[in-house]
Order: C-alpha cells, then structure tokens, then sequence
C-alpha cells in the first residue's frame, strides 16, 4: 500500500509549529487523487496568478501545490502578515475554493 509521512522540524515554541502542521496537512489533498474534486479549478486559478497579490504570501509562488497549502495556512490564521494588504480577486477566489473544500469535507465527514 501506499503510506504518506510528515516530517516537521519545530522547535515548538511559537505558531510556525501549528502552521506547518496546518501546511503538511494541506498537501494530502493537493491534487485529484485523494478525491479533492476543486483542484482542478484551483490549479486553473494558480495558473492564472502572476503578481504577489494572487498569493496568500511567497512561498505559495512555488507552485500549485504550494499555493493550495499556504491558502490553508492563511485560512486557518497564520501568517497574515505575510498575505498581500489588498488581496487580488485571484486570491480570493482561491481562498474560496479551498473554503468550499473545506465545507465538503466537513459535510461529509459528519
């Protein structure tokens, strides 16, 4: 079988511990095989991102797959100083998508 692992390296003394965890937990839904049924329409929107603004903060330029796990950083508190002041309607829009993941998960795990 197929067995995923995280390894995170944390001193565990302020919130870059949880937002990793947050981080590496995002990455198990990065692409359509685990079932994610909205990334492809986040890919699309990664795709599209040009400027700092279309990201929720730098690293997410690395890639589509980086990108949907700072989204989920973002969303759940962590590193707002490092989101754009005037987020572009790119990043909204994947903050959304990511937000509707989220809905569906829950909606389904209950």
């Amino acid at each position: 079988g197929y067995e995923r692992q995280i390894h995170i390296r944390s001193d565990l003394s302020n919130d870059s511990f949880a937002a990793t965890v947050v981080h590496e937990f995002g990455h198990n839904w990065d692409s359509t095989a685990e079932g994610n049924q909205y990334w492809s329409g986040f890919d699309s929107l990664n795709q599209q991102s040009s400027t700092s603004n279309d990201y929720a903060r730098s690293y997410g330029e690395t890639n589509a797959k980086e990108d949907w796990a700072t989204n989920w950083e973002l969303i759940f508190g962590y590193y707002e100083w490092a989101a754009p002041a005037s987020p572009s309607s790119l990043l909204q829009q994947k903050q959304a998508t990511v937000q509707d993941f989220f809905a569906n998960f829950a909606a389904n795990v209950a």
